[in-house]
């Protein structure tokens, strides 16, 4: 036999083994998802609407993927601070971050120094849920409806709490402050829970808060409701009217969304996408958010990224009219 051909056979029967060998550690390197705990981090303090909103999902979530869901709390600058440190992570499936008006729509709009770009930055993997805005006053503050906010305010001027520049209740109040020809004096806090408890002591008469966090306040009737600013009355209160039908056109929606950082993998974008619409569309989900004045709104990534462009193009239009501005 050929000492060429011999030679030939025995490297070829040699590479034969060599990558047989080595079929199960390529293998073994593509492992499922997910391995270990996953971060899911809340832009804003314990105790608010969004936080509660997403142990929810994430107690829902950990049972589903069969991993604990860490809960990271990270305030600051209205959640633009926690949604930098995520849209600078890797996107491995493992950071994931509530998304909201004020984070992915109104506060980059608003603030100069925010650095991520909401949709570039960002895989949108479905919306979560939505809920208006409701006025409350202080016990204190003694008011009981817009006319009255209105006529006191000319007298001297009503101490509004404002829980971060962009937030959905800041544009409310701005809205409210511009077509009832308001001056208000701002109080800004870091979030819900510091700002209601304020206003529990009468430090501040007036503040726009989601359902989710006044709904308590109000049925205990340590605060009242004045208005709200959904498109049609609550029939969580039913008697509290519009701000349109009070005689102000500030109509807002505030929403709900979950992203990773951008290029998160195609597969898990779309196993966390449809694990969250199957958990939104259980009962006991759309009544627990029900209970505190909020819808479920899921969706696909793709209506989740297109859901985000249009909020964007929305409050572009009513920032630059309102004329905000982080300070």
């Amino acid at each position: 036999m050929n000492q060429n051909f011999l030679r030939f056979l025995v490297c070829f029967l040699m590479g034969t083994l060599l990558l047989s060998h080595a079929a199960p550690a390529i293998a073994d390197t593509e492992k499922p998802w997910p391995l270990r705990p996953i971060t899911l981090v809340v832009p804003f303090p314990a105790g608010g609407s969004i936080d509660a909103i997403g142990r929810l999902l994430g107690d829902r979530l950990s049972k589903e993927l069969g991993q604990p869901i860490i809960i990271s709390n990270r305030p600051g600058t209205n959640g633009s601070l926690a949604s930098d440190a995520v849209a600078r992570a890797v996107p491995d499936g493992y950071t994931l971050i509530l998304t909201s008006i004020g984070t992915h729509a109104i506060n980059p709009l608003v603030n100069p120094r925010v650095r991520y770009d909401a949709k570039r930055d960002f895989t949108h993997i479905s919306m979560v849920a939505q809920t208006a805005n409701v006025l409350l006053a202080s016990l204190s503050f003694g008011g009981k409806t817009l006319e009255d906010v209105v006529a006191q305010d000319k007298i001297k001027p009503l101490n509004v709490a404002i829980t971060g520049y962009g937030s959905s209740n800041h544009v409310a109040m701005a809205l409210f402050r511009q077509t009832a020809h308001l001056r208000l004096n701002e109080v800004v806090y870091k979030g819900d829970a510091v700002a209601l408890n304020d206003m529990l002591n009468g430090q501040v008469d007036l503040m726009f808060v989601n359902y989710l966090a006044a709904l308590p306040h109000i049925k205990a009737n340590r605060l009242r409701a004045l208005a709200v600013t959904a498109a049609a009355r609550s029939e969580l209160l039913p008697d509290v009217p519009t701000m349109s039908e009070a005689g102000f056109e500030v109509a807002i929606e505030a929403w709900i969304g979950l992203a990773a950082p951008a290029n998160l993998p195609a597969p898990i974008a779309e196993r966390l996408s449809s694990l969250v619409r199957k958990i939104l569309l259980t009962q006991d989900m759309q009544e627990r958010l029900a209970a505190g004045g909020a819808s479920v709104i899921p969706s696909i990534p793709q209506e989740a990224t297109s859901h985000i462009a249009e909020e964007i193009a929305k409050w572009t239009k009513v920032v630059r009219a309102a004329q905000i501005v982080s300070e």
